[in-house]
């Protein structure tokens, strides 16, 4: 068996109850930060340029964009949020995978949970398991960072 299915099996076997309080609780904490520096991001310009480069309109989908009344396809609301989580740069770094993951991860994670029916526990797992990954792939190449990755 690969090393990526061994990893995707893991991922999927993985439940809310049985992960440590801590973990939930800085999930929670990464969430909220996220929403937060995404919403403050919002009223930038670089998520407009985003929203007009892919040529966004009202009602296309069922993933909010942040900070707006606006709707999106779940890729397209990712991208946008995204940019907005970052635009101000005062999203949150986990210095263990090397940079700003939650401005990457959490709004991916929002658009796949209201395109998908997701619920709140079903949120704060994928989180864990995305940063979980993500410590894989440091140790796998610690030095992607280094070259701008």
């Amino acid at each position: 068996m690969s090393l990526a299915r061994q990893l995707a099996e893991r991922i999927c076997a993985l439940r809310y109850e049985s992960l440590p309080p801590e973990a939930v609780h800085w999930s929670r904490v990464a969430v909220l930060d996220t929403v937060g520096v995404a919403l403050a991001g919002s009223r930038e310009a670089a998520p407009r340029v985003v929203e007009e480069v892919l040529e966004l309109r009202s009602g296309d989908g069922p993933c909010l964009i942040i900070g707006t009344n606006r709707r999106a396809g779940a890729l397209d609301a990712a991208l946008v949020n995204g940019t907005a989580a970052h635009a101000l740069d005062y999203d949150n770094t986990a210095s263990s995978l090397g940079g700003h993951v939650s401005a990457v991860m959490i709004p991916a994670l929002i658009a796949a949970a209201e395109a998908h029916g997701g619920s709140g526990r079903d949120l704060l797992l994928a989180h864990v398991a995305g940063f979980e990954t993500g410590r894989i792939g440091l140790g796998v190449n610690p030095h992607h960072t280094e070259k701008g990755w």
